[in-house]
């Protein structure tokens, strides 16, 4: 059998990215007639607009994203309108035998509710979670891999193959936005005191904010500066 392959991590990579915190400034200035000139100082105007909640000119710029990630992530990620995906097909591709299996620190008991969950790292009985749960992801996936990969020898359409793959499986997709919606995704994805994200896809949430922060300093400090204002 194939050597299956068990990773926990969330791969984001930066693709492309285009416009620049003067860009916003330029695309609110053009109400003013107002684009064309120095710019100057950009700082307080893009603290106004985002204090006030003007995001339109945010629209101008964004990025590209390549992310390897569980299809439960990537289920996850679709839920945002703002988000354009181009996704790896099983239709017209074979899988790989990639499998996401919980890190080793990854809270595992949901001391909460479903509508409110509280992970933890331990069992109030004591039972060895940890292990239980990686015995339990390694049987399946390979099950599923011997099943998968037994249908496609005896002829079986990939469309048709696929479907006993589990939703921990590894699949790869492009994702762009503008700023706007990058920002939208952040703040519904990174925990709160009213959100509470599932911690893989609050990881890749952790890892764009990062890379935006980087690109666009100015807008995303003012987002920022909001977002902990708002707490």
């Amino acid at each position: 059998m194939t050597e299956i392959v068990y990773r926990s991590d969330m791969k984001v990579e930066l693709v492309e990215s285009w416009g620049s915190d003067e860009m916003v400034a330029r695309a609110a200035r053009v109400s003013t007639n107002s684009d064309l000139l120095d710019q100057g100082k950009i700082r307080g105007l893009i603290g106004y607009l985002i204090r006030n909640g003007h995001m339109s000119p945010l629209a101008h710029v964004g990025a590209t994203f390549r992310l390897e990630s569980p299809l439960f992530v990537r289920d996850q990620m679709v839920r945002h309108k703002f988000l354009d995906p181009n996704i790896q097909s099983l239709r017209f591709s074979e899988a790989s035998p990639e499998f996401y299996l919980p890190a080793p620190d990854r809270p595992l008991y949901n001391a909460g509710s479903g509508a409110h969950p509280k992970l933890v790292n331990s069992h109030p009985d004591d039972r060895p979670l940890e292990t239980f749960v990686r015995e339990e992801f390694t049987h399946s996936a390979e099950e599923a891999w011997i099943s998968y990969t037994n249908m496609l020898e005896y002829g079986v359409a990939e469309e048709v193959a696929r479907g006993v793959l589990p939703t921990n499986l590894y699949t790869s997709a492009y994702w762009t936005s503008n700023l706007w919606g990058w920002m939208n995704f952040i703040e519904k994805r990174i925990e709160s005191e009213s959100n509470k994200p599932q911690a893989e896809i609050q990881n890749v949430a952790l890892q764009i904010s990062k890379i935006l922060e980087d690109l666009f300093p100015v807008t995303m400090g003012a987002w920022g500066n909001l977002q902990e204002e708002d707490k």
